[in-house]
């Protein structure tokens, strides 16, 4: 029964990870697909890309444009493959309220004419066909991370379409930079997304959980069964019996954090451009924190409900403050310093430096997130230790 019992528990320490990381994995930082837009074209109606209705040619004087609407709306369709034509904004907009449509794009009449002498007389250019020339986008910004991703890409796909007119003009690609120009980056690449922000800080996060949920109970249940009691009463102290539950679920930690780590860095192909024996060293200590923290909460409270109530209630706080689900620069100056101190937080900087910044523990960025988990492990041991004392008189 024992063997089971042990046999079950280890298995559930090791699928319970990996289920939440592939959740993670899976659901988190995946550009949206299957996004609606509304097109109300104006310059040539319905675009059939099967027939070659956009025209440009040179002659010896100028470039000419014809339905240049339709070739930005074909390139396009790579992220917005669902385009449903409407006669006017006003029947577009209808459907954006009942949810049908993420957006409209608008050209108007004259909008490749109006292009091209925007090209050809630069300052000379009257504002209607400044106005012509532009295509006009209404956005359903009540979903922000969606609107948010159809602005980039509709400005990326923009530039790299006007890029080409201007090649098949002669004329210099460059005409359509825009004057300002981001490169490469000092950390990290063009092309993180959210999911690369959290990952760091959620590892941390999930560990802090898995042990904590494994060490709340434990003390609670010796109390309520007698276990607690009949050892004092056959000679062991209750410091010996606290040491033996710190041994035992360590080994479940490193369990956890062997799992976590080669399930980000060498199944999910994670790269860490640091020490990886540094990483996985702060998660252990994330961990252990969590572990220590679960018998704060065990020697604490009496019963299973309140021990889960005080476990998720400290819990979401966490979330929420160590800036898992958004910067911590976007708090109120005093909540942030508060942030600082919680026990993942700063662990998470720490972890962010190693793995994409490639820092060292000699840097202060990166040593200040192990002596905050180290100082944890402490406060939580001393905290155990009193309590246990106190409710053994």
């Amino acid at each position: 029964m024992i063997t089971q019992r042990v046999f079950r528990g280890l298995t559930f320490a090791i699928a319970l990870p990996i289920v939440q990381i592939f959740s993670f994995i899976m659901a988190v930082g995946n550009d949206p697909r299957d996004l609606a837009i509304g097109i109300v074209n104006d310059e040539i109606g319905r675009c059939d890309h099967g027939k070659n209705l956009t025209n440009i040619w040179s002659d010896e004087v100028t470039c000419h444009f014809a339905n240049l609407s339709c070739k930005f709306l074909q390139s396009f369709e790579d992220f917005l493959p669902l385009q449903e034509y409407y006669d006017s904004v006003l029947d577009a907009s209808y459907d954006v309220q009942n949810g049908k449509l993420r957006g409209i794009i608008h050209f108007n009449q004259n909008f490749s004419k109006a292009l091209q002498k925007r090209l050809e007389k630069s300052k000379n250019t009257k504002d209607s066909d400044l106005l012509a020339s532009q295509f006009n986008v209404f956005l359903d910004m009540s979903d922000r991370p969606i609107a948010l991703y159809l602005q980039k890409r509709m400005f990326d796909h923009f530039i790299n379409t006007y890029e080409n007119i201007m090649r098949d003009c002669k004329y210099s690609p460059k005409l359509t930079d825009p004057p300002i120009r981001f490169e490469e980056p000092i950390y990290g690449t063009t092309d993180l997304n959210f999911k690369d922000y959290m990952m760091p800080t959620f590892i941390l996060s999930l560990i802090f959980l898995l042990a904590n949920a494994i060490s709340t109970p434990l003390i609670i249940t010796e109390r309520l069964e007698g276990v607690w009691e009949r050892s004092i009463v056959q000679g062991v102290k209750t410091e010996e019996i606290l040491l033996s539950h710190v041994i035992i679920q360590t080994v479940v930690i490193v369990i956890h954090t062997a799992v976590t780590t080669i399930t980000f860095f060498f199944i999910w192909n994670l790269e860490c451009k640091g020490s990886i024996f540094e990483a996985i060293v702060l998660i252990f200590l994330n961990g252990f924190d969590g572990l220590m923290y679960g018998f704060v909460i065990s020697i604490m409270v009496d019963n299973h409900s309140l021990a889960n109530y005080c476990s998720l209630g400290g819990f979401l706080p966490l979330i929420l403050l160590n800036g898992c689900i958004w910067p911590l620069e976007g708090m109120p100056k005093a909540l942030r310093w508060l942030s600082y101190v919680l026990p993942t937080t700063y662990s998470s900087i720490s972890l962010r430096a190693i793995i994409y910044q490639g820092l060292s523990i000699s840097n202060s960025q990166v040593y200040n997130g192990y002596l905050i988990s180290i100082g944890w492990i402490l406060l939580y041991f001393i905290i155990t230790i009193l309590g246990i004392r106190y409710k053994s008189l």
